[in-house]
């Protein structure tokens, strides 16, 4: 069990990530603020693309297609549609819930 001395360090360590995320979350989520958490993360940059397809496998990508949006997972070369006739922030909403949920981010 975590004494409160050791509970004052671990929530000094993550204060800067917890603020991070609230506000971001506060905000509309775009490209530019799911950038911004996606490399807050170290999340590799082989494994999305915010600006249409990735030339990689086993990525996601946002497409713009018009005024709405989808997101894509590319996989062994086979594109998979996995949502669409989204909002811009739906679409980002989208992507980043699958790598919080991937990755195990805190909830």
């Amino acid at each position: 069990m975590l004494g409160s001395a050791s509970l004052h360090i671990l929530a000094s360590y993550y204060q800067p990530l917890i603020v991070a995320l609230c506000a971001l979350r506060a905000e509309k989520m775009n490209r530019v603020n799911l950038l911004s958490a996606l490399k807050s993360h170290n999340v590799n940059e082989s494994l999305y693309s915010l600006d249409g397809f990735h030339k990689e496998s086993e990525s996601y990508s946002i497409v713009e297609e018009g005024q709405q949006f989808s997101v894509y997972y590319k996989e062994r070369g086979e594109t998979t549609e996995l949502a669409n006739n989204l909002t811009e922030e739906e679409a980002c909403d989208f992507l980043y819930t699958e790598f919080k949920s991937m990755f195990n981010w805190l909830k």
